[in-house]
């Protein structure tokens, strides 16, 4: 070749060329990849509820108990034990906007896999959120009405639950079952043989593993108007309900509480809140009456009757829930006629603080079971069975009323949700899945 320089030369110019336009087209796709395809991850935060939660790193063999804050990252796995609650929030790293909760219930396992969004703007790739190795009960909330498509994931044993539509959704997944009830939204139950059935708003469905097909009914009754309150705004009461101050009869003239309804991440929440300081007690809060003229709703042909609550304290004043155990910074309160028709009030309630030495009840005297001591500043999910919790020979027959109230000289808390949830005898329709393309 040395000998034929005219032969080299052209070597030389189609290798230059050769290599100009692999470094053009490369440059194309790593830009077009760049712009179109890259992700960048979603800030993901662990909050914890109640208790403490243990959370593992993917390099690591032990794992941490998280009571405060705390970044997730991918692979993680989080696991709460009988007592604990907590959940994770998903947010967009440039507008902030929250675009998922997951809420991890008790004795519960799960691992976050992955959450992404497009790297920029340009791309029309949707929001990828991938949740796996569930186990236990998980409560999955998708905001409505964002930019983008969202493309949400949680697998178990048996298969995959897929939501791409802003809603609640509760999960139940073990390694006998796997159950989606769509409260608002709709979803799609995928078995592990690649199977799927498509979940409606106001529908559930159940995947057995000793079983092949699948059992599609309705969710459980919401005996309440306006459990989330998204008909209330600044200016207008939420429908159904009647919120205001109620003074204690030995201090008339006290500090009052306040109420208001605001928006938060895209949820309606009513704050109530009473912040100048005094050692008067006073209670603000909301009820909502049922049946015509308050004469109540007939519930003792359900088969559970579950009282459901969402809550945040950011502030209490007093120790547990006052001298009486009565005055916690959130209560629930129950009116009802037993099934002999004797008038009966149910109490729970919901406190952060609690100093041995200084005193305060976390129980009433006229309450079933103990209060719910949860974490400052973190939403928390309560959720009871009241034909569980409350005695046989009190079981409710008819509930006339429900309400929910901040009590004591100071608090300041959020509520998100109060509903009734009433289920039926099971009337389940059985049909086969539909193979997945």
């Amino acid at each position: 070749m040395l000998n034929n320089p005219q032969r080299l030369a052209w070597m030389a110019i189609l290798s230059g060329l050769a290599i100009f336009v692999l470094l053009c087209s490369g440059t194309f796709i790593f830009t077009r990849w760049l712009l179109f395809e890259s992700p960048t991850q979603l800030s993901v935060v662990l909050h914890v509820g109640r208790n403490t939660i243990s959370l593992a790193k993917p390099d690591s063999d032990g794992e941490s108990a998280i009571k405060d804050d705390a970044q997730v990252g991918k692979h993680y796995r989080l696991s709460t034990d009988s007592l604990a609650e907590g959940y994770l929030s998903f947010d967009d790293p440039y507008s902030g906007d929250t675009l998922a909760t997951v809420t991890i219930d008790s004795s519960s396992i799960v691992t976050m896999e992955n959450a992404v969004r497009p790297r920029f703007s340009l791309s029309d790739n949707p929001y990828a959120i991938q949740l796996s190795g569930a186990n236990g009960r998980l409560e999955v909330w998708l905001r409505d009405g964002i930019d983008r498509e969202m493309r949400f994931d949680v697998s178990g044993p048996l298969g995959m639950i897929r939501i791409s539509e802003g809603g609640t959704y509760l999960i139940d997944s073990t390694p006998t079952y796997l159950k989606i009830t769509a409260q608002q939204g709709s979803a799609t139950l995928i078995s592990s043989d690649r199977r799927t059935q498509h979940v409606a708003g106001g529908g559930e469905a159940l995947l057995l593993a000793s079983d092949d097909s699948i059992r599609i009914g309705s969710a459980p009754v919401n005996l309440l108007t306006d459990s989330q309150f998204d008909q209330a705004s600044e200016s207008e009461w939420p429908v159904g309900w009647s919120c205001g101050w109620r003074p204690s009869s030995d201090a008339p003239n006290a500090p009052q509480g306040d109420f208001k309804f605001l928006r938060l991440d895209g949820q309606a929440v009513i704050s109530l809140e009473r912040l100048l300081p005094s050692y008067d007690p006073g209670a603000v809060g909301c009820i909502q009456t049922l049946g015509e003229a308050g004469s109540g709703l007939e519930v003792a042909p359900y088969t559970s009757l579950t009282l459901r609550a969402r809550l945040l304290v950011h502030e209490q004043y007093l120790s547990g829930c006052g001298q009486a155990g009565s005055e916690c910074p959130l209560m629930l309160h129950m009116t009802y006629r037993d099934t002999n028709g004797t008038d009966r009030d149910w109490y729970h309630g919901f406190y952060v603080n609690f100093t041995p030495n200084v005193g305060g009840l976390t129980k009433c005297d006229s309450c079933y079971e103990d209060h719910d001591r949860v974490n400052l500043n973190a939403w928390y999910t309560y959720e009871g069975d009241l034909f569980a919790k409350i005695p046989a020979a009190y079981r409710p027959g008819t509930v006339t009323s429900i309400e929910f109230y901040a009590s004591g000289h100071r608090f300041d808390v959020l509520v998100d949700e109060v509903s009734l949830l009433a289920t039926l005898p099971t009337s389940n329709t059985i049909v086969s899945l539909t193979p997945s393309p």
